[in-house]
């Protein structure tokens, strides 16, 4: 029998550790390490990646979301404002109607005020009179608005019509017939 010395000297760039395939080197061992440690940096950095991709959408969801409910807010607030002014309207239409019906037949409204432009010939204390007798009075022109609603509808007009400003109690001292000056 031969006596068989294995040689238990490294060579350079091995380790000396003997395995069931033979030898193996510390090189490999340290590139192995170092494989698996960017592996395992590499999972870190992925899962990372990860989360912020989730963690960013679920922001974006949740500022979606706030912007959907304030469309929806602002979408009702529209709606209630449009319900409101088509309420407004109706009460305006229905105020403007009650205040011409409330009028006599053949008569206008103005403001709220009615208004009736007769043709009937008379002296003015007989006009003043007819008025009177109708639960009315003589107009007495107290804005620019309503002296415009009068010039506008007499101004085309040959009759003449009386109003509310006498200078009877004393020639040329001119008051209106409920007893105020003019302005």
């Amino acid at each position: 029998m031969r006596n068989i010395s294995k040689d238990t000297t490294p060579s350079p760039g091995q380790s000396g550790q003997e395995t069931a395939g033979g030898r193996c080197s510390i090189t490999s061992i340290h590139l192995g390490l170092v494989a698996l440690n960017v592996l395992i940096f590499t999972l870190a950095i992925a899962i990372g990646l990860r989360v912020h991709v989730l963690l960013s959408n679920q922001k974006l969801d949740a500022c979606q979301n706030d912007r959907a409910i304030e469309q929806q807010r602002a979408d009702q607030l529209n709606r209630t404002l449009v319900r409101n002014i088509e309420r407004s309207n109706m009460l305006c239409n229905t105020v403007r109607n009650l205040s011409e019906s409330l009028c006599p037949r053949g008569w206008k409204v103005q403001k709220q005020k009615c208004y009736k432009f007769s043709k009937d010939n008379r002296n003015w204390n007989t006009a003043k009179q007819q008025c009177e007798s109708q639960k009315s009075h003589f107009v007495i022109i107290n804005t620019l608005e309503e002296q415009n609603f009068i010039t506008k509808y007499v101004k085309d007009k040959i009759e003449a019509y009386w109003i509310g400003l006498t200078d009877g109690a004393e020639e040329g001292k001119w008051k209106w017939v409920d007893g105020s000056t003019v302005r």
